[in-house]
């Protein structure tokens, strides 16, 4: 069950977000019909199905948070996914420290194309080299547990890909 003591940080954070559909005419019709007869719009009616889906800051109740999982399940979305570095990394609940840590390095390297003394220069590459040994060891792990593992360049590159698209969506 998920932790809902910090739902009024989750709220401060709601906001106008695009996200592209490809969708047929028909289907515009037929959504836009569904929402319009309940009162609802199109983006309520998704706000309110994907907060059930996720659990999200809103939900409609146990019972919808239930069913949409359910209907995830069942769609056939999660059956044996590609073990990709990506879904390791969320499966294990290590996706965020691995994104906080790809953050933390550009950070560093920013700071040591500012540096000035070779002193201070060389304490910034090192740490660079720590937080880079951390990262390589969440993929050596991926590596030993995973028939046919993502080389380790190409498992980067699809955590930087859904970094670059989660703060794409981020600012809205």
């Amino acid at each position: 069950m998920r932790d809902y003591s910090n739902q009024k940080e989750e709220i401060a954070t709601i906001k106008e977000r695009t996200l592209k559909l490809s969708l047929s005419d028909a289907d515009i019709v037929r959504i836009s019909e569904r929402a319009a007869s309940v009162g609802l719009t199109v983006s309520e009616l998704l706000e309110s199905f994907i907060g059930d889906l996720v659990d999200g800051t809103y939900s409609n109740g146990s019972d919808e948070r239930m069913l949409a999982n359910e209907w995830f399940e069942r769609c056939g979305f999660s059956f044996e996914p590609e073990r990709t570095f990506l879904v390791y990394l969320i499966e294990w609940g290590n996706l965020q420290p691995i994104l906080d840590t790809l953050d933390y390095i550009a950070e560093c390297e920013g700071d040591l194309q500012d540096a000035t003394e070779d002193e201070e220069r060389k304490a910034i590459q090192e740490e660079i080299e720590s937080q880079r040994k951390e990262i390589e060891d969440y993929y050596s792990q991926y590596s030993d547990e995973v028939n046919n593992p993502q080389t380790k360049e190409d498992a980067l590159e699809s955590v930087r890909a859904y970094k670059d698209r989660l703060e794409t969506l981020e600012r809205g």
